[in-house]
């Protein structure tokens, strides 16, 4: 499989509680089902990415987690993103050490 979307379909295939989405935020068609965590693999833009993080907020559970990857100086709108999302949460990002990781619990 070339396609990332494909591999990552194909590689949580057997978890039922996955809901994977692609497309532009204002365009999300979303069910309503109570989000534990959310991972962010988008353009790593804003405002784009930001948009999506808080159309999904309204969906997010008590402690939900948002995580993405690729916090690293070349993607300064991830940084960026991830900045207001901890003054949002009032909280501070989780690194993942030896990788471009991140997490935000809400």
């Amino acid at each position: 499989l070339n396609n990332r979307y494909e591999l990552f379909l194909e590689n949580t295939k057997s978890c039922n509680n996955i809901i994977p989405l692609k497309g532009k935020a204002q365009y999300i068609d979303y069910p309503g089902n109570p989000i534990d965590i959310l991972y962010l693999d988008s353009n790593h833009f804003n405002p784009e990415d930001l948009q999506i993080l808080l159309y999904f907020k309204k969906f997010f559970k008590p402690n939900a987690k948002i995580c993405g990857h690729d916090y690293i100086t070349r993607y300064r709108d991830v940084k960026q993103t991830v900045k207001i999302l901890e003054g949002l949460y009032k909280t501070k990002v989780k690194l993942f050490k030896n990788t471009t990781q991140w997490e935000i619990q809400t």
